[in-house]
């Protein structure tokens, strides 16, 4: 694995975790005290040093969801955009600073509100920030210690870093 990215909550500045790239499969050949030689079996790009070796999970893909509310005590925020872009819609995945510790798992939906712009005021001056409109409804299809992905079900506007997401009252 690559390491890819590195997830700060926004709120607090504690480390969330790294996001790997997968780019092989390796068999291990041999073993001596703390060395390992290993064969690459497949590769998606060039196997660099540095990168990182796991184990394979031995986990079944979840395909079957129960959609249900998050707990009602549980917000948060978009922290990351799956696939480089720099917005996303309808059946893009996102990274939430909320995990398993808030009690977060799969199936859990959460309503997305779109964060105010902070605009002039053109009668008493200065900025005012405007509400946060709702914009997305999402679930979430995988989630960890201290964040989660989900899956935008359903957009009415653009998600981007920094939304908020809430119990979809």
């Amino acid at each position: 694995y690559r390491p890819a990215r590195e997830y700060l909550d926004p709120l607090t500045g504690e480390f969330l975790g790294y996001e790997l790239f997968k780019v092989a499969d390796t068999r291990v050949m041999s073993v001596n005290d703390d060395i390992i030689t290993m064969d690459l079996v497949r590769s998606n790009e060039e196997v660099r040093a540095a990168y990182r070796v796991l184990p394979t999970e031995e986990t079944r893909i979840q395909s079957v969801f129960h959609p249900k509310p998050a707990p009602d005590d549980v917000d948060g925020l978009i922290i990351g955009l799956l696939k480089g872009v720099s917005s996303a819609g309808q059946f893009d995945a996102v990274v939430l600073n909320v995990g398993q510790r808030e009690a977060v798992e799969p199936g859990h939906v959460f309503s997305v509100y779109r964060t105010g712009e902070v605009v002039r005021d053109p009668v008493a001056g200065g900025q005012i920030q405007l509400p946060s409109e709702h914009a997305a409804i999402l679930m979430v299809f995988k989630s960890f210690d201290k964040v989660s992905y989900g899956l935008i079900m359903r957009a009415t506007n653009v998600v981007s870093i920094g939304d908020e997401i809430r119990n979809p009252d």
